[in-house]
């Protein structure tokens, strides 16, 4: 979710074979971004429509403005999908409740999860 192209190219790379959309509320971002390699789609995650998503194992946000991570948190549980988040540096301290696990790479925190799926 959200404006970052570039790194859904690079998981897109990463896992060929896998399906990786990017969405985005801002239509004519979208309509900009299109690529063969990764679809660009226009949907609002505090409105969504469930069919892009469904299917889906894993959603991903870099730096979410912290009140839509309760929506994404619902689409998440609603399409069985685990949730990436990697918020801005100063708002980690949201994250140290409910159920979100640290992700931690070479000692650092880096992002955090919440598992949905079993």
């Amino acid at each position: 979710m959200g404006h970052r192209i570039d790194v859904a190219l690079m998981v897109k790379m990463s896992i060929p074979d896998a399906e990786v959309i990017v969405t985005d509320k801002d239509e004519s971002w979208v309509r900009s971004r299109k690529t063969k390699r990764v679809r660009a789609v226009a949907d609002d995650v505090m409105y969504p429509s469930l069919p892009i998503y469904q299917g889906a194992s894993l959603i991903y946000s870099l730096h979410p403005p912290l009140e839509i991570i309760p929506a994404m948190q619902a689409l998440a549980r609603n399409v069985r999908a685990d949730l990436l988040v990697v918020p801005v540096a100063d708002e980690r301290e949201a994250f140290h409740r409910g159920n979100w696990e640290s992700v931690v790479v070479d000692g650092r925190v880096v992002a955090w999860k919440m598992k949905v799926t079993s």
